[in-house]
Parts: structure tokens; sequence; C-alpha cells
């Protein structure tokens, strides 16, 4: 069966299952590699039980590399679950506490926000983090500010067309034609890291979005994400550099009905991975492509 509807019958997005496929968890029995060694994956009924069983571990909330090593025998099954055991055992001992305060503020009868915050501060709830934003507010500012970037770069290009056509007027037929990549209607998915700050991961994000607005012709970005934890790391090892100066977004895109580069037409390019370097304080694209 093919991707889509693979998809469905395990009920996990296509990007997911893309993401477990390159970071090495998940291997499909059967497929095929083009020209430009993109694989086609013809999908079997064991690989339905293989993905349904990874799933199921990502659901109790087991790492990338606890999957490889229970895959390769690499660490005891015991050792393993005893270390999640452990993990939630703290994390409910932390929500009972939290629990605790806010019973507590409920019996001392708060009338507004300042009369509860002061009910409810706690020095072990105070260090606790932050919970995660909704994934599209987030990126609101950011997309707004690209958005109106690409207005301000086709009305230059409009200008500079209108000027050729006066100055010279056989060459408007060789200009306007594929000027750049679309990003007004890309959806920008959160996705937590241990590793960089929501800000930085929204600074490297606008930089591919610019990046693909300049170069990626008559192509349209449709999603981008910041590809994880252990991707990121496993591209910093191979680069030899610092973890915190190295990350990984991965990328849907759709090509054009005009050929450019060595893209097929009328396609879509799921799991398009970008690898940004930080270079004097700025994230810089380095590296693009499958893998």
């Amino acid at each position: 069966m093919k991707m889509k509807e693979f998809s469905a019958k395990v009920n996990i997005p296509e990007t997911t299952i893309r993401y477990y496929i390159s970071n090495g968890i998940f291997i499909p029995e059967r497929y095929t590699e083009n020209y430009m060694g993109r694989k086609n994956y013809d999908f079997t009924e064991n690989d339905v039980a293989q993905l349904k069983r990874i799933a199921l571990l990502r659901k109790y909330d087991f790492s990338m590399k606890d999957i490889k090593d229970l895959a390769e025998g690499k660490t005891a099954v015991t050792e393993i679950l005893q270390s999640k055991i452990t993990a939630f055992e703290k994390k409910v001992e932390s929500e009972k506490e939290s629990l605790t305060v806010l019973q507590s503020a409920l019996q001392n009868h708060p009338t507004d926000s300042d009369s509860l915050c002061e009910l409810l501060n706690n020095p072990i709830i105070e260090q606790s983090p932050i919970p995660n934003i909704d994934d599209s507010s987030a990126y609101k500012p950011m997309y707004y500010r690209a958005k109106k970037a690409v207005k301000i770069a086709l009305i230059t290009i409009i200008v500079l067309l209108v000027l050729h056509f006066f100055l010279i007027p056989f060459a408007i037929r060789s200009i306007g034609k594929n000027v750049g990549g679309n990003i007004e209607e890309v959806h920008v998915h959160f996705v937590s890291s241990e590793i960089h700050s929501q800000e930085e991961i929204d600074n490297a994000i606008q930089s591919v979005m610019k990046y693909f607005a300049l170069n990626y012709k008559g192509c349209t970005l449709t999603d981008i994400e910041y590809a994880g934890d252990d991707w990121t790391k496993a591209e910093a090892s191979s680069r030899e550099r610092e973890i915190k100066n190295t990350i990984v977004l991965v990328s849907t895109f759709e090509t054009g009905p005009v050929q450019w580069d060595a893209f097929e037409v009328n396609s879509t390019y799921s799991y398009w991975s970008w690898c940004l370097k930080k270079i004097a304080g700025k994230w810089v694209v380095v590296n693009y492509g499958y893998g």
C-alpha cells in the first residue's frame, strides 16, 4: 500500500511516519528509489504492526533512543521500563503538589486574579517549566512579518518589470517567470525542544522561509517544523559542531507546472530537511535535502 493509504490505516500523519523512518526506528520492508534518491515505499501488513508498536511506545513517552535500543537489544527491557517508571513517578509527584496547592487556594475563596496568585505562590511549582504554548499563536507575528516582506519583494519586482518594459521592450518576455518561492500558505507546526528555546526555533524557521522565498522558484512551502532533538544531535555530531549552534528543520513543499532545477513538476516533496548553523548570532542555511 502507498503512503496515503498506510497513513490512514495506522492513523498517523505522513510527516510523523517519515520522521520515524529518517530516525531509523521504523524501516519499511519494501521500497524503490528514484534517480534523486527519493524513496517510494510499498507498505505491508508487517509494517502496519511494526508502526503500531512504535506508536504505542511513543505514547508512553519512550524516546527514539529507547525504541532503537529495544529493537537492537542494546538495553534490557526491564532497565528501560524502570527508567520510564521513575520519570512518571516524578511527574505524578509534581502534579500532586499542584493539585494540593489548587485545592488549598479554593478553600480560601479568592475573589480576583491577584488574590488567586498570592494563594498559588509555591517554590516547587515556580521551579517547574511553563507549558508549551499553542502551536499557531507562537508563529503569528513571524508569519505576518514574512508575509509583509514577500509583498514588498513582489511590489519591487513589478516595478522592475515595468521599467524593463519601457527601457527594453522585448526583455519583458524573459522576466517574471517563477521569480521565487511562495510562503504565504505555510503552516508551522509546534515541536518542543530541550536544546533550543522557542525563540531560537522561530528564528531558524524564519531564516528558512526567507531562503525558500528567494531561491525556490515556482514552489510553494506548505508545512515546516523543528525536526526534533535527536535529529539535531545527530547532525551536530556528524558535522562536529556544538549542538547549541546546530538546528534541523523539516518541511513539505509543492513544485509548480514549470521545471526548475532537478525537481519534478507538479509534485509534492515531503520531509525535506534544512540544516542550519548559527553564524554571528544568526541562523544560516548550510544544507538541505532528503536525509
